[in-house]
């Protein structure tokens, strides 16, 4: 039930993926003012996301011809990792604390409405998607801890901390929606607290995952590609079911550059950043 893209070289629109409520059929450019930096960081209702122009923050709306809301300006121009609060309220980011002091980073919280910013979260930067989608305080985060390097999970209000993987660093993780599983590469689905002991899968995950959609079952990645470890000489997204079962190509674009796929969180739409060969300015793609 599962159609492979269209692999013609002209432009990814003409690719298409069919199965699953997915399709790249009908891709639309989100356009933003000069000057503006797209963050891949969309609130609940997959209607508003994030944007830079230089250290100032915005909120993008898709529904108001993509205006722009001033947010805050943040405290350095190095600023990753952005977030929504699971309510909405809140945006998370990792950046530094100043600009001369680059291995300084930390986590911040901005509250939406005041624009003022909270310093310094107890977590790293490949656990603020799951640290600021937890509602309760006995919800459990995973993330790597600063200090140590080991993979950890613990409560949101930071009890009842527990090892997964020693010096495991600051691999990419993914929780599945109901926080009863951790995703990370090397292992496949685990249980959390039971990750030393979960069987190695018998899947393939290509490429660079970048997103788990809503229910826990799929994948996102792209296959990124350079010669000397700089510039990208080639990039298509690729999706994966989350046993690594199955693999589908959704783009096959030799002239493109399409990178960071993430499940809105509506779970029916994806979105993506591209370049094409010759432009290095980078467009937001839903």
């Amino acid at each position: 039930t599962i159609n492979q893209p269209n692999t013609s070289e002209n432009s990814f629109e003409e690719n298409k993926y069919i199965g699953m409520n997915i399709s790249l059929e009908n891709i639309r450019e989100i356009k933003l003012p000069e000057g503006f930096t797209p963050i891949s960081a969309w609130s609940s209702d997959s209607i508003r996301f994030l944007a830079l122009k230089g250290s100032n923050l915005y909120i993008i709306d898709t529904r108001n011809n993509n205006a722009t809301t001033f947010v805050t300006t943040l405290p350095t121009t190095a600023n990753q990792y952005f977030a929504w609060s699971w309510d909405d309220t809140k945006i998370y980011y990792y950046g530094m604390r100043d600009e001369e002091r680059f291995n300084n980073r930390e986590v911040n919280k901005v509250d939406i409405a005041t624009g003022d910013i909270v310093r310094n979260f107890p977590i790293s930067f490949n656990g603020i998607e799951n640290f600021a989608q937890a509602k309760k305080p006995t919800d459990l985060v995973v993330y790597t801890n600063p200090d140590t390097k080991d993979l950890v999970a613990r409560e949101r209000d930071g009890t009842n901390e527990t090892v997964l993987m020693k010096e495991a660093h600051f691999i990419p993780i993914f929780l599945t929606p109901d926080r009863s599983k951790v995703f990370f590469k090397s292992t496949g689905f685990c249980p959390i607290y039971q990750i030393n002991t979960c069987p190695e899968t018998s899947g393939q995950f290509p490429g660079s995952i970048t997103s788990l959609n809503p229910e826990g079952t799929l994948f996102l990645s792209d296959n990124r590609a350079s010669d000397d470890g700089l510039s990208i000489r080639e990039s298509d997204l690729l999706i994966t079911t989350a046993d690594g079962s199955k693999i589908w190509e959704l783009t096959d674009t030799p002239n493109h550059l399409e990178m960071g796929p993430k499940f809105l969180p509506s779970g029916t739409s994806l979105t993506f950043t591209g370049e094409s060969f010759g432009d290095a300015t980078s467009k937001l793609f839903i």
